[in-house]
């Protein structure tokens, strides 16, 4: 099973590789990416930044100005959200929307395997209560958003943000929370990749690293 999982991701990214090579850098430019002299682009992702190989589609992390960190590679879940956000439509604004994970058509069947691995284990670990949710929030970069007991927007790509709304539990029931996208997000990812990246986020949100 181990081998055809990672064989199955090793697919993914030599498939993204060659949609990201086909992307002229003004595309790129577009998505938020900066190309630069040296064969790489580079993205901001939550509160670092990303640095692309347009030769491999290896990604790496990247400093504060830019240059890739080439002994810092990202996890193979983060590489292939990074190259099909690169080969995804350019949003063309803000969105007219936000839906929840319910509301993606796409989404029906994954309902139980999102919460599980999703609002559950946000819930019962960074989110248990506001405060340590709040720090967490504001330590990767995340804005005050109007939504729930507390709400974060969190800037995940340049196009493309998630809100977690929280609410506060009481005597009979636990915290809970909710994620909400832009009405537009399977025109950037597949559904697979919106429950990966949800999971990045609150990995993110209890200090993993990437």
């Amino acid at each position: 099973m181990a081998l055809a999982f990672q064989t199955n991701y090793q697919t993914a990214v030599a498939q993204g590789v060659k949609r990201l090579q086909a992307r002229p850098p003004e595309v790129l430019a577009a998505l938020g990416a900066r190309v630069t002299a040296n064969g790489y682009c580079t993205l901001p992702v939550l509160d670092t930044v990303f640095a692309v190989d347009l030769a491999s589609g290896r990604v790496t992390l990247a400093t504060p100005e830019h240059e890739p960190l080439a002994d810092r590679e990202v996890s193979l879940k983060w590489q292939i959200l990074t190259l099909h956000y690169l080969a995804g439509a350019i949003p063309l604004g803000d969105p007219a929307d936000w839906v929840s994970f319910a509301d993606l058509a796409d989404g029906r069947g994954y309902e139980r395997v999102y919460e599980a691995r999703v609002v559950k284990r946000l819930c019962k670990t960074v989110a248990r209560e506001r405060t340590a949710f709040v720090r967490a929030s504001q330590g990767l970069g995340a804005q005050r958003a109007v939504w729930g007991d507390e709400g974060f927007r969190f800037q995940v790509f340049p196009r493309l943000s998630v809100i977690i709304a929280w609410y506060h539990g009481d005597d009979e029931l636990p915290a809970n929370a909710s994620f909400v996208y832009p009405d537009d997000i399977l025109s950037l990812l597949p559904v697979e990749d919106v429950i990966v990246l949800s999971e990045g986020v609150v990995s993110r949100l209890q200090g993993k690293d990437w």
